[in-house]
């Protein structure tokens, strides 16, 4: 639904673990409608990549952040005890036209991830 998608359309899901020096840092589970991605062994570096390569590109996003404890089998992938504090991001990104091309879950170990923003204001 929240990529204004019908009941019948064909998404694909791409979960990635992110680590740094070995240690995990997060779980990012992104979902695209398969008309933008009909292959998604096709991702070999980044999804933004694959996207703009085939003029998908997304041109903005709307992120919000929550507060989050890390449960079940996602505190063992990112190596802590169940019940940890972590952040949970949830992004829509956008083409140009509006349209929604992205849905992406994200879920950080709290002892392990910061956040920096940068903004960008137009003059319009």
């Amino acid at each position: 639904m929240t990529l204004g998608l019908s009941g019948d359309s064909h998404v694909v899901r791409i979960t990635h673990l992110r680590s740094s020096a070995g240690q995990p840092l997060a779980i990012e589970r992104t979902c695209i409608s398969s008309e933008f991605l009909p292959h998604a062994r096709a991702v070999t570096s980044s999804i933004c990549n694959t996207l703009a390569d085939a003029n998908f590109r997304p041109v903005r996003a709307i992120q919000r952040t929550f507060a989050s404890n890390i449960e079940g089998p996602d505190a063992t992938l990112l190596g802590v005890a169940i019940g940890t504090a972590g952040l949970l991001t949830k992004r829509v990104a956008y083409l140009a036209s509006g349209r929604a091309i992205e849905f992406t879950r994200s879920l950080f170990r709290g002892d392990a991830e910061g956040f920096v923003s940068e903004l960008t204001f137009l003059e319009n």
